[in-house]
């Protein structure tokens, strides 16, 4: 009991500091910059994050249904050394294909050769980070965990505004300054393994990571779909400007209860994995519950709070250009809080092992995403977007609901 306190602490602590970090990171970049860069970077950042829910999520997501079963028989380190090798693989394909993408709108002037290389570099950094955090997650390591998220969501944008205001005003300075402090924490915070283990034994992990990993895939870009493509399809239909004010007011709203759902998720899912890795069927069960009405109650309260204070959030928390936003925020927010109880069942069905079902959910989600976001735009523009943050994510959750469902109640447990 002490040592899951101690846990919880560390956990608290982490996302506390990380969500004031982010809220104070906003505050200064939508001060510093106009509107339409702010959109520009805020797109950017959107293609390195579809980059990296198809190469890297579905990898992590595979070590940490593994990683129970492989501690427990005492082959935990052989984890780290297959989820590197994977990477290591993977990743030079995927930024060597977007940087060939990227040559016609360098050449047409549409973009330019620094935002493409800044974005790479992002990318490579974002994806070492995601393993690194995910290593540090399955091992419970919450301390340099929490760590670690305080320390990025505090010096990324501190690092930008130094950027914006020294060097330019451009999304390029903000994307180079991201990159920058995600190097500096990998190579100061991430473990290092002194494993040296047989090839066979990583190799055969390394095809059952990748058959429960490859069913995942098309779910990065359905996720992309469902949390990102609103600002593309604003940007699209409207105008940049009102991209950079959606996007801000977008993130203002989401990243709180993002980490929300991070921190219960941080604290919860590795605990539920190991029960249901052990066939604790019940113990499971409870757990569910526990899990599911802690963070309904804390999404409720966070959502409430933006009903009633949205304008006075926007105008404490973004910049003068961006608080016509404020009417947005409780959408966005309502939606988020929906969307972290989604979340919650479709991690049933991952400790299950049903990666597929994950991915039914993702693509219902994602086609309702871009029919209600594009009917949204269109009659009521940006407010519209807005909207339909929480239908669509309504239809997620019903659908991870009645799937999850469906996982446990035909479970039988049988050892990975």
């Amino acid at each position: 009991m002490a040592s899951h306190r101690a846990t919880l602490g560390w956990v608290a602590a982490g996302q506390g500091l990380s969500a004031l970090g982010t809220v104070v990171g906003v505050r200064i970049l939508t001060q510093t910059l106009d509107p339409a860069v702010f959109g520009v970077a805020s797109l950017v950042l959107g293609v390195a994050a579809l980059a990296l829910g198809l190469t890297c999520t579905p990898l992590t997501q595979a070590a940490m249904y593994f990683y129970p079963s492989l501690a427990a028989e005492g082959r935990g380190t052989i984890l780290r050394k297959t989820l590197w090798r994977a990477w290591r693989k993977t990743l030079p394909w995927v930024i060597g294909g977007g940087l060939i993408l990227a040559v016609p709108y360098v050449v047409g002037g549409t973009i330019s050769i620094w935002l493409v290389l800044a974005t790479a570099a992002l990318l490579f950094a974002d994806t070492w980070r995601s393993i690194n955090l995910c290593l540090l997650n399955v091992a419970s390591e919450h301390k340099r965990y929490g760590i670690w998220l305080t320390l990025e969501a505090w010096g990324r944008p501190l690092a930008a505004t130094a950027a914006v205001v020294l060097v330019s005003r451009s999304a390029e300075a903000v994307l180079w300054a991201y990159t920058a402090v995600s190097l500096l924490l990998n190579l100061s915070l991430s473990g290092r393994s002194t494993a040296r283990l047989a090839d066979l034994q990583n190799e055969d992990l390394r095809q059952r990571m990748w058959q429960y990993a490859l069913p995942l895939v098309p779910q990065g870009l359905l996720g992309w779909a469902n949390g990102m493509s609103n600002r593309y399809m604003i940007g699209g239909m409207l105008s940049l400007h009102e991209t950079g004010i959606y996007a801000a007011a977008y993130g203002l709203a989401s990243r709180p209860l993002l980490l929300v759902n991070t921190a219960f998720e941080q604290f919860m899912r590795p605990i539920y994995q190991n029960a249901v890795s052990a066939g604790r069927t019940a113990h499971a069960a409870k757990l569910l519950r526990y899990w599911l009405a802690s963070l309904a109650a804390t999404c409720a309260v966070a959502v409430l709070v933006t009903i009633f204070w949205s304008h006075q959030l926007a105008h404490l928390l973004l910049g003068p250009s961006f608080r016509s936003g404020a009417d947005l925020i409780p959408w966005v927010a309502a939606g988020y809080g929906v969307l972290s109880l989604a979340y919650v069942f479709e991690r049933v069905c991952l400790a299950h092992g049903h990666p597929r079902r994950v991915l039914l959910v993702e693509s219902l989600s994602g086609v309702s995403a871009v029919v209600l976001t594009v009917a949204g735009v269109h009659a009521w523009g940006l407010t519209g977007a807005a909207v339909a943050v929480p239908l669509y994510f309504g239809v997620q959750l019903c659908a991870a609901f009645a799937l999850s469902r469906q996982t446990r109640r035909s479970y039988q447990y049988r050892p990975t």
